[in-house]
Order: structure tokens, then sequence, then C-alpha cells
């Protein structure tokens, strides 16, 4: 059982390592934004605690968000070092985008964006889904995390789901307001589209996240 905790503990150790924010020394990251105002990304720098600012010379990171206004001068940041994040939108000129990256780019609005990485499995799992976004991604981790605890109950590693829950939540700190991992697999649908069924009874886990 030590043994499938690990890989668990692993998993989120990979998860939430790759997806924590840079910060700058010290400080709360510096983020200048441009974009659309009341967006999604607007509210995901204020809750990771980002501080926004006016002036891209004072950040840390240039967040452009479908819109890349005075190209040339955040251009001269980012070439001093500046991180870039580039959202790109209909409106987003694709000679503004050169000219922030630098090298010559030929942009093409697709209705139906295909992944970049070509996959040669004939697994449905991943033949049935394009994983580029972030959501697609937290989907993919949580799929393989359904699989194991799947496999630690059909081999008796752990007796009952709540085993699998108690360990997460005292031994690799994972949020004890969502119940456990197995409550949140079963009130996102993952544990049904996964292994074909929920593994705890409706009930508590069926609250909404």
């Amino acid at each position: 059982m030590l043994r499938r905790l690990a890989l668990l503990l692993l998993v989120f150790i990979i998860l939430f390592a790759f997806a924590s924010p840079a910060m700058a020394a010290g400080d709360a990251l510096l983020v200048y934004y441009a974009g659309e105002a009341d967006s999604s990304v607007v509210r995901a720098i204020d809750l990771a605690g980002f501080t926004r600012v006016e002036d891209p010379a004072q950040a840390d990171v240039i967040l452009l968000n479908g819109v890349i206004p005075a190209a040339s001068e955040l251009a001269e940041r980012v070439k001093a070092g500046t991180g870039l994040v580039l959202i790109l939108g209909e409106q987003t000129a694709a000679v503004d985008v050169e000219t922030v990256l630098g090298f010559s780019v030929a942009l093409e609005q697709n209705e139906e964006p295909a992944s970049l990485v070509e996959i040669k499995i004939s697994d449905a799992l991943a033949t049935e889904i394009l994983w580029n976004s972030a959501p697609q991604v937290r989907e993919r981790v949580l799929s393989a995390i359904a699989d194991e605890v799947a496999r630690m109950l059909d081999e008796k590693v752990a007796q009952a789901p709540m085993d699998i829950d108690l360990a997460m939540i005292t031994g690799a700190g994972f949020q004890f307001w969502n119940g456990g991992i197995i409550p949140l697999l079963d009130r996102e649908g993952i544990s049904q589209k996964v292994v074909g069924h929920r593994f705890l009874p409706p009930g508590v886990a069926s609250v909404p996240s």
C-alpha cells in the first residue's frame, strides 16, 4: 500500500509543482495585463495573489490576452528578460506577434483546434481528447489518479475508498474540505468516465465542488 500511496503522492507533487506560479524574489509576482477587463484570466491573476501593474517596465511578467498594445515597447521588455504569456485572439495581428516574439509567424484561425502532437496509440482516453488546455491537463491527471485508485481497491491494497482519502489528507496534504480525492473524482464524473462507476454511493460526494 505504501508504494501505491507514494505513487499517488508523486502525481500530486508533480501536478502542483508545475501548476505553482513563479514568484519574484521576496514579493508577489508583478503582472502587466492587457486584454478584456472582466475575463477569467484577470480573475485568475487576482486569485493567485499576483499584483497587477500599469507600467510594463515594472512587471516581472507581461500577460497579453488577445491584444498587443505598443508591441515595440513590449518587445524591448521581453528582450530585457521580462516573462511573456501570450494568449492569441481573433483580433491578434501576426505583425504584432512577430514584433513581440522577435521572429516570423503565420497565424491561421481554426474553429476546430487540433493537438500539436500526433498520438499514435489506440487508447480512446488519448485519441478522443485533445490535451492542449489547462482543464484537459487537470482532467488527464485526475483520470490517471482514478485508474490508480481502482487498481488499489481491486488488488486489496486499500480495503476501502475512505482509507485512500485518509492517507491523502493526512499524508499528502490533500484539501480536507474536498472530503478526499475520491469524493472529488466522483463529483466531477472522473470515476464514472474512467472505471464505469462511482467509488462512493451518492451522498456527500455529490455536492458540487
